[in-house]
């Protein structure tokens, strides 16, 4: 780390370069206004994010260069609260600012409502304020992830959809075959909207090559559907997941997961790929296990990010990386389809949805 005198610069931005000569602090940078601050470090060596927010509004985590050119994020705190250092410490290197390109939404959007709500562009209109984090959030979006017979993560995109990865379902299965559906276990709906327990859903779509499967419902999957948003780089999340029976994974990154009702459990982790790899999936941080694939991704505001595909993980377990569709992506499969979202969160259908003609 860091321990600069209190002294002002031309190089650096004004608000907190006032430290004292043993202050411990760290360099950042705002790469767009081209902004350099000294944030101090808290006793723990750790630098809190309400400081970093604060210096560079709307900051959410930092990212630094490594010796091999790459750029690398640096890890949050199970809470979302603190940033720690890298491997080589805070000394010695400037760390970027990451923001988030959440857009801004209407003061009467709740989690989970329909944004189909304009005529002309099926999108809602212009923003007022930002979007409110709930402290119960993450419970709304648990009412989303649904589970088949075998035990595979299937999540709700709209009141009348739902998608998984194809390596979840069965290779006997195609396209026009139904798969029983009902909520998962630790989902605090044990029930659907029409208090049936479970759900035949319709078989539309396997996309092999992206692994994806589109199944649609002849009732509603939820009262209020998700909305989907676009995964930018940096942005915090939480994925859910069935894993939580893997006791090896809960105890050796334990510090990162929340049984929530085993095996349900909750991931938190922040995108941390720019661009999409040749099957148009996203990278991120939260570490994925076996029962994990076809379990939704989402923003801290409840936003729908994707759906979790597969991992990379180190020999033990300890360090894994997970590969997802993003919602945006998965939605245009749809549209390309036949079907809108619009139609698809309407519970004005008798029987399963149908294409627009």
């Amino acid at each position: 780390m860091e321990q600069l005198p209190a002294q002002k610069s031309a190089k650096f931005g004004p608000g907190l370069e006032s430290s004292t000569k043993m202050d411990k602090v760290v360099v950042v940078e705002d790469r767009k206004k081209q902004v350099k601050k000294r944030l101090p470090l808290d006793p723990d060596d750790t630098l809190a994010v309400a400081t970093l927010s604060s210096a560079f509004g709307g900051a959410l985590g930092l990212e630094f260069e490594t010796s091999e050119g790459m750029l690398q994020t640096c890890r949050l705190d199970p809470e979302g609260k603190k940033l720690f250092a890298p491997a080589a410490g805070w000394t010695g290197q400037t760390f970027f600012a990451i923001f988030s390109d959440v857009p801004q939404l209407p003061v009467s959007r709740k989690f989970g409502a329909d944004i189909s709500n304009s005529p002309e562009t099926g999108r809602v209109e212009a923003a007022t304020l930002p979007r409110p984090i709930s402290p119960d959030w993450d419970k709304s979006v648990m009412h989303y992830l649904l589970e088949t017979d075998a035990g595979c993560c299937v999540t709700v995109m709209a009141r009348r959809a739902a998608v998984t990865c194809w390596h979840c379902i069965s290779d006997e299965l195609t396209v026009g075959d139904f798969v029983n559906v009902k909520p998962a276990r630790g989902n605090p709906s044990a029930k659907f909207p029409n208090k049936e327990r479970s759900a035949v859903l319709k078989i539309v779509l396997i996309d092999e090559r992206t692994d994806f499967v589109l199944l649609l419902s002849a009732i509603d999957l939820c009262i209020d559907p998700p909305f989907s948003e676009d995964a930018s780089f940096g942005l915090p999340y939480i994925m859910l997941g069935l894993s939580g029976l893997e006791r090896e994974f809960t105890e050796i990154i334990g510090l990162k997961t929340t049984v929530v009702n085993a095996p349900l459990v909750i991931k938190r982790g922040v995108v941390s790929s720019k661009r999409r790899d040749k099957f148009n999936r996203h990278l991120g941080d939260a570490g994925m296990n076996p029962g994990d694939s076809g379990a939704g991704l989402y923003g801290l505001d409840g936003a729908f990010l994707g759906i979790a595909v597969c991992f990379d993980t180190e020999s033990d377990k300890g360090i894994s990386l997970c590969h997802f569709a993003p919602a945006t992506f998965l939605e245009i499969r749809i549209q390309d389809l036949g079907y809108s979202m619009a139609q698809l969160n309407s519970s004005n259908y008798q029987g399963y949805p149908e294409k627009e003609k």
